[in-house]
């Protein structure tokens, strides 16, 4: 039997997020005005931090049936990252999750305090020192919130798709995938990555990011 939340914990969990999703790299609004009548679009889902019945992710036997229906044992999501952290519970802890939850709240409230909206952005806001670390850290998070939004289309495919990746220098190619891409890439200080639309560019950036990383080097990367 599982130990649901009640309508009015719902409710609770949404109003302390501000209706956005608490995962700090997502931050969408999970309720808004469907466009063609006048209903509303509804992405969102009240996730257990601890599973609501045995079996299910990140359960805790040691807690009453009342403690796991409690606001306290709550997240607020989006239904991507509802999804995402009930398949990786190895990633995404009790502690993961109530760092989140702790942090859209006061983001909430943060944002009531001063009128303006303070929300934990995907796409950080620039450094006043104006660094290259700093722009690298807005375009990865900026491609980190269009990858989010793509992955709530409908036509996200359900299977992983091998991308064909090749270096072009002068008049030679050569043909590489992203987990070699850190040793490919040892020798250059600029990738420039260029593909008709929807074709994975973000995508590629985010795991040639993390492989370059890796490898221990640093780059520069254009998305045209």
């Amino acid at each position: 039997m599982r130990d649901d939340f009640s309508k009015a914990t719902i409710e609770r969990l949404a109003k302390r997020a501000g209706y956005l999703c608490s995962n700090p790299h997502c931050r969408l609004p999970t309720i808004g005005a469907a466009p063609s009548h006048e209903g509303v679009v509804n992405i969102r889902i009240a996730a257990h931090i601890t599973a609501a019945a045995p079996g299910g992710p990140r359960y805790d036997a040691s807690l009453t049936s009342e403690q796991r229906r409690h606001h306290s044992n709550g997240i607020w999501l989006c239904q991507t990252d509802g999804k995402l952290v009930d398949s990786d519970e190895v990633h995404f802890t009790v502690a993961v999750l109530r760092e989140w939850k702790a942090q859209a709240e006061q983001s909430s409230f943060r944002a009531i305090l001063s009128g303006e909206n303070n929300s934990v952005n995907a796409v950080p806001k620039p450094s006043s020192d104006g660094s290259i670390e700093s722009l690298i850290e807005r375009i990865r998070g900026a491609a980190v919130a269009d990858l989010a939004g793509f992955r709530r289309a409908p036509s996200w495919p359900r299977h992983a798709i091998a991308l064909s990746l090749r270096v072009t220098t002068g008049n030679t190619e050569r043909q590489f995938n992203v987990e070699t891409v850190g040793e490919v890439l040892s020798a250059f200080n600029e990738l420039v990555i260029v593909a008709p639309p929807g074709t994975g560019k973000t995508t590629t950036l985010l795991q040639i990011d993390e492989a370059i990383l890796a490898h221990g080097h640093s780059v520069a990367v254009f998305v045209p």
